[in-house]
């Protein structure tokens, strides 16, 4: 029922600046609902284990309150949001690979709280809090790109969740983030709370035992002023989390679990790492007009050679507007890379050596996507064709696969709805 209700807030039109009778619109009153849908179609038309396509899509729906023009809380915010997820996903099945060429599917398909959040401004903007039922991906290590593209190597950035046990939109967990921001320039830390078991319930569920241990984050960044010529933002930060976590490969006894069977040995050591990020605007019209390219890339890495990946790093351009006549319109390419940590591919390679196969998963694996996003006139509309192509793929999302995946090629078209929604969050 509260979710309900949220999308019911959420799908109320965006009012006009100013009310025909002259009353004050929501957003002068203080409350900005937003409503997204995305249907991602993808069809593996070459390679991977079978050809097939299959349909995956999602609503995310929400409204952040301006609590001073509400209630006089001067600084003060509070978002709320609801995710909704239905489909099935050729990466999974068709493919084998972890991760996903449709973005807006998830396996865990209930009505879910995504975001419960309080932020406040103090010192006339310089200090921010935000505090509540919130993901970690959102708050650090977020490219402002990367949910353009309809695969979810970068929305977010793939290798702090998989290696780091950021949590992940729309799954939230109680955290907090304090950010100093005098200038240009921040640093910001944060904290949030590790429940593996948070994937399993619908997020509310707000009890704070059963937690693994708490994630620490810190990051230090620049975003240039809208008066200090091209946009551009650099940022860089660490991770600390002290879970104990599996060996992805051997046992208690040191033998391959895909082989001999058994519980896995558990790490109690800490995990760290680290990532950096950058953006920059290459071109703008300098007759004003919509068109701008911008490249963006990032790089993460654990510092252990015990997790599922030893490295991440990819590069993305962007271009906006690229014919005059349809300023409403994108093109947008990247390619990620992806290095296996040693362990993981042992043991994608043991699961095949069981099943008696005698291919090997290779240990750097590519990504690659173009799309092109066609506004529909002036409407909130938007259909994204998209070709995607993976390099070496694993078996991580079809460990009973019993081959190897060969290199695939995906065709798909996203069909998105966004009015007033902060883009294509995953």
């Amino acid at each position: 029922m509260p979710l309900l209700c949220l999308f019911a807030l959420a799908a109320m039109p965006a009012a006009p600046a100013l009310a025909e009778d002259g009353a004050p619109t929501l957003a002068e009153r203080g409350i900005r609902p937003r409503l997204v849908w995305a249907n991602d179609y993808a069809h593996n038309v070459s390679g991977g284990l079978s050809r097939g396509g299959r349909n995956a899509g999602g609503v995310v729906a929400g409204a952040d309150l301006d609590l001073d023009r509400l209630f006089g809380i001067g600084g003060a915010t509070l978002r709320v949001t609801g995710a909704w997820y239905y489909g099935d996903s050729v990466s999974r099945h068709e493919i084998g690979n972890r991760v996903k060429v449709q973005g807006y599917w998830y396996p865990d398909q209930q009505a879910q709280l995504a975001q419960l959040s309080w932020e406040q401004d103090f010192a006339g903007g310089r200090w921010q809090l935000v505090a509540g039922r919130i993901n970690t991906t959102w708050q650090f290590a977020r490219s402002r790109f990367g949910c353009r593209f309809v695969g979810a190597s970068d929305c977010p950035f793939q290798l702090p969740q998989a290696d780091g046990g950021f949590v992940g939109f729309p799954f939230v967990n109680w955290g907090a983030k304090l950010r100093y921001k005098p200038g240009a320039a921040y640093l910001a830390a944060g904290a949030f709370e590790l429940k593996p078991q948070r994937r399993l319930d619908h997020g509310f569920d707000w009890r704070l035992g059963g937690n693994a241990g708490v994630l620490g984050t810190l990051e230090a960044g620049y975003e240039s002023a809208a008066s200090d010529g091209p946009p551009r933002r650099a940022l860089a930060g660490l991770w600390y989390n002290p879970a104990d976590y599996a060996d992805l490969r051997y046992n208690r006894a040191g033998a391959p679990r895909a082989l001999a069977g058994g519980a896995p040995h558990m790490h109690t050591q800490a995990r760290w790492g680290g990532y950096a990020m950058g953006e920059r605007m290459l071109y703008r019209d300098p007759a004003g007009g919509k068109r701008n390219l911008t490249l963006a890339g990032a790089v993460a890495a654990p510092f252990d050679r015990r997790q599922v990946y030893d490295l991440q790093a990819n590069l993305a351009a962007l271009l906006a507007a690229p014919f005059a006549s349809r300023p409403g319109d994108s093109l947008a390419a990247s390619v990620n890379y992806y290095r296996f940590g040693a362990r993981q591919q042992g043991h994608m390679n043991d699961l095949l050596a069981a099943a008696g196969s005698g291919d090997r998963i290779a240990r750097d694996q590519f990504m690659a996507e173009v799309n092109y996003a066609f506004r529909i006139g002036h409407t909130p509309l938007t259909l994204v064709p998209n070709l995607q192509f993976i390099a070496n793929p694993d078996i991580l999302g079809r460990p009973d696969a019993g081959r190897a995946p060969a290199d695939a090629w995906v065709a798909g078209l996203r069909v998105m709805f966004n009015a007033g929604g902060p883009g294509t969050p995953k």
